[in-house]
């Protein structure tokens, strides 16, 4: 067999790989931040300009900040949309395109509080918090992209929980996921 036909085989097994990894998503075990930084990445706290913003999305600093974020929501009587996202993480950034240019997604998110859990320096004191906010949220460590939910009375919701990213069918698991805590798009 020639090094042609091999190379061929090659590279029709590594497309085939590329085709599973993007229709299944990601497992929870993202690789490791590279080693030289990406180039800088829109994070969903930066909600696209346009006619139908989502709330903005807070970044949770402490427990503290999560507890706060919670009274609040559940004095207002809102959900809350927790998003475990890594700048990296290429399904995180993923999970973020779909909010940006989806107009009903983001009118529905805008009818919540939204906080975003970045742990895009997991590391020293960032890793630190990052544990503690999950273990607080019930979220497994070193695992993005995930959603958490918690419901208008404060409620966390597990069985609603997003973890990984499927293509095919993202935008309608996550809005069924919001329709079961009373949004609508």
């Amino acid at each position: 067999m020639g090094s042609h036909a091999l190379g061929g085989a090659g590279a029709r097994l590594a497309f085939v790989a590329a085709l599973v990894v993007a229709s299944t998503g990601c497992c929870g075990t993202c690789p490791p931040p590279p080693a030289a930084a990406p180039a800088p990445v829109t994070a969903p706290e930066s909600p696209p300009a346009g006619p139908a913003q989502p709330a903005a999305w807070t970044k949770l600093g402490s427990t503290a900040a999560l507890d706060a974020v919670l009274q609040d929501a559940r004095r207002l009587g809102r959900p809350t949309v927790v998003f475990v996202f890594a700048q990296w993480c290429s399904y995180c950034l993923r999970m973020t395109e779909v909010f940006e240019r989806d107009a009903g997604l983001r009118a529905t998110l805008a009818r919540a509080h939204t906080v975003v859990l970045d742990v895009t320096a997991d590391e020293g004191d960032e890793k630190r918090i990052g544990l503690a906010l999950r273990s607080a949220l019930g979220i497994p460590p070193d695992t993005q992209p995930y959603m958490a939910f918690v419901d208008a009375t404060g409620t966390r919701r597990p069985d609603l929980d997003i973890n990984g990213y499927f293509a095919a069918s993202f935008r309608d698991v996550f809005a069924a996921r919001l329709a079961a805590l009373g949004l609508r798009d």
